[in-house]
């Protein structure tokens, strides 16, 4: 996650309590991120990347280094963990032909530092099924390594059997609406905050956005939420009050309106939206965020706030919309890289 730090942004990396987890979880994610910050991709990859946000980010991801993989031989058989998979510390030599093998460094024990002491890799074990509960001797695994090791070459993202990196291929529609009274529509910046939308919501891990609809509403306030919901078929509305002097109790109003209409209401993820726009916009903090499911159509998640603050709100739940409509919506959730649990399963 991120925190606001002056003008920049700190990254927080939040490890599991267990040392061996700890050091397992840096090793799959914070050591690649370090080197993405400080390194850069492996290759200028400014001419490949184009267009949205979000295909910059995916570009340059695919294009960054990881762990270095190869598949080794066991020379014993391993329990399968039941729940999720396992990243068995090992150690590995070469046979008399030459054949990468790997041994285990002992109790896996996640308290137990000593099953670090000599491994150089990490051997990369499934979770167990009713039809495979053991990983035998003389079967092949994926290892990664803990070092580097010369003649292999660096391993990009993109060719990694690991991650097995796939970019997203379904963008999530998104309507914008903009809310004035009649009075103020000269100060209307629908283009800009439909920009600013686009911007906030690109980036995330559950794909990309497309813009289907975007309005700005002035009429009374009884009319407000049909013209919320007709949105074209998008999954998402924002729903943004502009600001102007005395726009406080209008924007409660309109928070008002449209909160008393939604069937489902996501009480916490509005408070990161707000936590969010506050830390852009300290003056964000004074505002109501709401944020709710409509049952028109497929479904459609609300998310209203000002635009003050527009930016660091949706920036702060982007992860989060397509699951949260996905539960309103009756779908179960699909854990995505369920491999980089917070807790490795290290016993």
């Amino acid at each position: 996650m991120t925190i606001p730090n002056g003008d920049a942004i700190r990254l927080v990396f939040a490890m599991p309590g267990n040392p061996v987890s700890a050091i397992v979880c840096s090793q799959l994610l914070v050591r690649p991120c370090l080197d993405l910050l400080f390194h850069g991709p492996a290759h200028d990859v400014s001419s490949k990347a184009t267009g949205p946000l979000d295909l910059w980010i995916d570009t340059i991801v695919e294009h960054s280094l990881v762990q270095q993989e190869l598949v080794a031989i066991l020379t014993h058989d391993i329990t399968l963990d039941a729940q999720r998979p396992e990243y068995h510390r090992v150690t590995l030599h070469r046979s008399s032909d030459g054949t990468l093998m790997a041994t285990t460094t002992g109790n896996q024990r996640s308290s137990r530092l000593m099953s670090c002491r000599d491994a150089q890799a990490l051997l990369v074990l499934p979770a167990a099924t009713p039809s495979k509960t053991r990983a035998l001797k003389g079967e092949s695994h994926l290892v990664l390594l803990l070092g580097e090791l010369r003649g292999i070459g660096e391993l990009q993202v993109k060719h990694s059997k690991h991650l097995e990196f796939k970019k997203p291929t379904r963008q999530a529609k998104v309507a914008v609406v903009e809310v004035l009274p009649e009075e103020k529509m000269h100060l209307s910046r629908l283009d800009d905050i439909s920009l600013d939308v686009q911007n906030a919501l690109s980036g995330s891990k559950s794909g990309g956005t497309i813009t289907v609809s975007k309005k700005t509403f002035h009429g009374a306030m009884d009319k407000l939420y049909p013209e919320v919901v007709d949105c074209n078929g998008a999954d998402f509305v924002i729903v943004c009050c502009t600001s102007f002097p005395g726009s406080f109790l209008y924007h409660l109003e309109v928070v008002s309106t449209i909160n008393e209409r939604l069937s489902k209401h996501a009480k916490a993820l509005a408070l990161q939206a707000r936590q969010g726009a506050a830390s852009e916009n300290p003056a964000a903090a004074l505002f109501e965020v709401v944020t709710g499911y409509a049952p028109v159509g497929q479904g459609v998640m609300v998310i209203c706030l000002p635009d003050s603050g527009l930016n660091g709100g949706l920036r702060n739940v982007r992860g989060l919309l397509k699951h949260a409509l996905n539960l309103a919506r009756g779908k179960p959730h699909n854990h995505h890289h369920s491999h980089q649990d917070h807790e490795h399963k290290t016993q």
